[in-house]
């Protein structure tokens, strides 16, 4: 397989671009939750509408809150594909824009808005219909979870990890041509990253979604999983930290989650 050396420039520059995104996003989501929090929503009391006001509001935060938490942890990948894309110009082959492979990638995340957006609309009419889940709340939120350190083991997580842990090899063995091909291949990508870390992404279905301290946290957990020499080993231990979140003492994860909810 051919190498590719990503030159320091090229380092900086993408690095730079891609924390002034990421640091504006974080910027509005606090804004966001800051927003929020004033206005107190309660979801118990929410309608359960579909109305495309309400669905692109919810949309436009969901993709500030994918570009705020994800990009970050694709910086190794998209500086990888600049590189190659780099090397294929100076040998005189066509090269594609970082810039769309990136676009793609987002739309991915984005895109999962979408579920997310009909789990939310319609929380509020399952738990007008089954009352007693809200009592069970706790029960639902361990399970969730329980459910995402389980995954963490899965055979499809571990194809869709290493795809996000080998960038060259991904690249290499998915290169397609033209600018088009760029947004495609960024698509695909954004797929094996939501292979990847769905489960993780249904704990802020837990803790809120606009939790900003565990959207950190996460957020970090996701990049030290795909990008450090120790990530195989950090993602194993915290899925069996959340699998073991419903036993013990009180010392468990799940008992961090809900220990700020019930001061």
């Amino acid at each position: 397989m051919m190498s590719v050396q990503i030159r320091p420039r090229d380092k900086f520059a993408i690095g730079a671009v891609l924390a002034i995104l990421s640091l504006a996003a974080w910027t509005n989501a606090i804004h966001q939750s800051q927003a929020m929090a004033a206005n107190d929503p309660m979801p118990d009391k929410m309608e359960p509408t579909f109305l495309p006001l309400q669905f692109l509001l919810f949309l436009s935060t969901w993709v500030v809150m994918m570009t705020a938490m994800m990009l970050p942890t694709a910086a190794p990948m998209v500086m990888t594909f600049a590189a190659v894309s780099r090397q294929r110009r100076s040998r005189h082959l066509v090269g594609v824009p970082t810039a769309l492979f990136t676009l793609g990638y987002l739309l991915a995340w984005g895109s999962s808005g979408l579920l997310a957006y009909v789990v939310s609309a319609l929380s509020p009419m399952i738990t007008r219909v089954a009352p007693e889940l809200t009592k069970n709340s706790g029960l639902i939120g361990g399970s969730v979870l329980i459910m995402a350190g389980l995954y963490q083991f899965s055979p499809l997580k571990n194809i869709c990890l290493s795809s996000c842990r080998t960038p060259l090899g991904y690249i290499m063995t998915h290169w397609r041509e033209g600018r088009s091909g760029a947004l495609l291949m960024g698509l695909h990508h954004g797929l094996y990253c939501i292979g990847c870390c769905w489960a993780l992404m249904t704990i802020l279905f837990v803790v809120g979604v606009m939790n900003l301290a565990w959207m950190a946290v996460l957020s970090l957990f996701m990049f030290i999983e795909k990008a450090s020499a120790r990530g195989l080993v950090v993602g194993k231990g915290g899925g069996y930290l959340a699998h073991r979140s419903r036993s013990g003492d009180g010392g468990s994860l799940y008992s961090v989650i809900e220990r700020p909810q019930t001061a």
